[in-house]
C-alpha cells in the first residue's frame, strides 16, 4: 500500500493513508521490535498511526 506524506525538517507531519489525512500529534518515539525512531499521527476523527521518520514503515493503532 502506498502512502502520500509532507516532511518537515525532523519528519513527517502530513500523511494520506488508506482515504485519511494524518497529521503529526506532536508525539515521537521509538518502535520497540526495530528501534527505529517514529512520529504519532492522527486524523480528525483520532484515528492514529505511527510512521517512521523517513517514511518507510507505518504501523496503525
Amino acid at each position: 500500500m502506498t502512502i502520500e506524506a509532507d516532511f518537515d525538517h525532523l519528519g513527517p507531519y502530513r500523511v494520506q493513508h488508506d482515504g485519511h489525512t494524518y497529521w503529526f500529534t506532536g508525539k515521537s518515539g521509538t518502535h520497540r521490535a526495530s528501534g527505529v525512531a517514529t512520529r504519532e499521527m492522527a486524523t480528525a476523527d483520532d484515528a492514529r498511526l505511527w510512521i517512521t521518520l523517513g517514511g518507510t514503515a507505518i504501523w496503525e493503532d
